[in-house]
């Protein structure tokens, strides 16, 4: 087959057909941008890196390690992909081998700059302490106290084995205003 052959069949099948009539487009109203609340500075809800002594945590431990906090009653939906680690993971803090005070205002900032910016699920990663003391993350117990006194932290629990297990926390956050 040749190219001019199928051009000529193509215009003679094509000979008794009209162009459509043209009929002007509706244009939707163009869509404003929301404004969202500005979010406090860190400062501004408090310097937890500063409070030695923070109150005990809740029972809520199991044995292995595993732990699951919500300030409040969340969709099962919600829970249960929280726990099952079930979205992007690409906004990661690990805050191994900083001081106490370090890794406070870190994951301050970097809870406050990940909601400003619209995410909803983070990985946090604390260590499980085997390096530490008597075998305890005290990293692990004050970025639990942490998340517990930012107001945008709605739960948090441990990880899959894959991102960390009880190494690891992911952490849900409220959707920005």
């Amino acid at each position: 087959m040749t190219t001019q052959d199928d051009t000529a069949l193509f215009r003679q099948a094509m000979a008794d057909v009209a162009p459509l009539k043209h009929t002007p487009r509706v244009q939707p109203d163009p869509i404003r941008p929301r404004r969202r609340k500005q979010t406090p500075p860190v400062a501004e809800y408090g310097n937890v890196a500063s409070a030695d002594e923070v109150a005990p945590l809740e029972e809520w431990e199991t044995p292995g390690g595993h732990v699951f906090w919500q300030r409040a009653s969340l969709r099962p939906q919600e829970v249960r992909r929280l726990k099952r680690g079930d979205f992007n993971t690409s906004w990661c803090i690990d805050l191994h081998g900083m001081t106490r005070d370090e890794a406070a205002q870190a994951l301050q900032q970097f809870v406050v700059q990940a909601q400003q910016a619209g995410v909803r699920h983070l990985l946090v990663i604390t260590g499980k302490g085997y390096h530490s003391e008597g075998g305890i993350s005290v990293i692990r117990t004050l970025t639990q106290q942490t998340l517990q006194r930012l107001p945008m932290v709605l739960a948090y629990t441990s990880a899959q084995p894959t991102d960390g297990g009880t190494g690891a926390l992911y952490v849900f956050l409220r959707a920005p205003k």
